[in-house]
């Protein structure tokens, strides 16, 4: 069972980011969840307002095959913000612990996030 920290902290996420539009889902939170639990393609969590900061920079090409880490630090120096997806990422990351792996919360977050 979730913690009350951990709970909070999803409820957090999804209070945050819940109604931000995805590129290959229709939130960037399925997005999430897809890239960590099934496609293992970092960059489907990438929010639409990801895609665009990133396309001012990038061919879509280059925004595909580069890893979402080396895309993030790239927007952080030249624009001084993290991308969307790193910042809720990031944020669930701190609900983790011995219990509950990465993907876990991010699947207990997805089923919080679609009772809602």
């Amino acid at each position: 069972m979730l913690t009350a920290q951990q709970t909070n902290i999803i409820n957090t996420v999804i209070a945050t980011y819940g109604a931000v539009e995805g590129t290959q889902c229709e939130t960037m939170l399925a997005g999430i969840v897809d890239a960590y639990c099934s496609s293992g393609i970092l960059t489907d969590a990438l929010s639409a307002n990801d895609l665009e900061r990133l396309s001012a920079y990038f061919t879509e090409d280059g925004i595909y095959s580069a890893g979402i880490d080396t895309l993030n630090t790239y927007m952080e120096e030249v624009e001084g913000e993290s991308l969307q997806c790193i910042k809720a990422i990031t944020l669930l990351q701190t609900a983790c612990d011995s219990n509950y792996d990465f993907e876990t919360i991010a699947l207990k977050m997805n089923a919080m996030h679609t009772q809602e």
